[in-house]
């Protein structure tokens, strides 16, 4: 039987599941920042020192959560994340709207 550490891909000097766990702490991260600031957030751009303040010292520093959503919301707080995801969101919807009136129209 294969052992299970020898089986494990190296990414940047660590394993998955170490990668994987740092991927999960940096959300962590940016979520706690998002609780304490949750309306405004800490300002857009300024992510890297509010994470300083807020990550535990066993992580390494890092300037991105590694997640687009989290990383707005803890930025510019639920004004700023709602209005993103409610522009994401049209854009969506109106890229699909557009693709089925297109394909059913050409098939009357």
């Amino acid at each position: 039987m294969p052992d299970k550490a020898a089986s494990e891909t190296k990414v940047f000097g660590a394993t998955n599941t170490q990668a994987t766990s740092l991927r999960l702490e940096y959300m962590k991260v940016a979520l706690d920042i998002f609780e304490h600031n949750p309306t405004y957030g800490v300002g857009y751009g300024v992510y890297r020192q509010a994470e300083r303040k807020y990550r535990n010292s066993v992580i390494s520093e890092t300037n991105d959560p590694h997640n687009l959503y989290l990383r707005i919301f803890a930025e510019v707080g639920a004004f700023g994340g709602l209005t993103f995801f409610l522009l994401i969101s049209s854009l969506v919807f109106y890229l699909l709207t557009y693709l089925f009136k297109n394909k059913y129209a050409s098939a009357i």
